[in-house]
């Protein structure tokens, strides 16, 4: 029970601290959890409509990377199958999204760093991006305006840092604010002027 429990904690909960190992485990959970979603997409929908409007685009002279997406053939959800695939992909995909934030404010904590850090670190590139590539029709980079291209290069170089911060550099050494080292392992003696979250009272 310990051990189910811990897990639940290292993949859902936010509280605590994790160290960086832990992060590159979950890119392992990551990578499996994106097999099964795209084996179950594969498979329980039908997608023979979606390569033929492919192909009819590429017919028509479009390139790979120019190819109109509201154009496509898209796969339905109008049979058992697809609907019950449909919603193993949208689980999946859910839990993902929890897990990552999980992982992620845990790991600022062991940075001694607040969940806030998650408008920096996440959601600021990702609007850099979307904005970048909202500059051009097309999908790569080259195609981008002057400052879609610096956009761009800005939340690179912010993915970057975070990178380096959050999958390679070593936790804050002994206990933070948000509690024990988890390299340490050994329990935290409270104090009364610093409390900090899993901490055990003075004898």
């Amino acid at each position: 029970m310990g051990g189910y429990m811990g897990a639940l904690q290292y993949l859902f909960g936010f509280n605590g601290r994790i160290n960086r190992a832990k992060v590159w485990i979950f890119l392992l959970i990551a990578i499996g959890a994106e097999i099964v979603s795209t084996l179950i997409a594969i498979f329980g929908f039908d997608w023979t409509e979606f390569l033929r409007s492919i192909q009819a685009q590429v017919h028509t002279g479009s390139h790979p990377h120019e190819l109109d997406g509201c154009a496509l053939s898209w796969p339905k959800a109008n049979t058992m199958s697809s609907m019950v695939a449909l919603g193993a992909v949208v689980a999946i995909v859910l839990l993902y999204i929890w897990s990552w934030l999980a992982v992620y404010v845990k790991r600022l904590h062991d940075r001694n760093k607040s969940a806030w850090w998650l408008l920096l670190y996440a959601l600021l590139p990702g609007a850099m991006q979307i904005y970048a590539y909202s500059t051009t029709h097309g999908m790569l980079v080259t195609d981008m305006t002057i400052i879609g291209k610096v956009t761009y290069g800005v939340a690179v170089l912010i993915g970057l840092w975070v990178f380096i911060e959050l999958w390679c550099l070593r936790g804050t050494k002994g206990p933070n604010r948000f509690g024990n080292d988890p390299l340490d392992g050994g329990p935290i003696i409270c104090d009364p002027e610093k409390p900090v979250e899993g901490c055990i009272p003075k004898p």
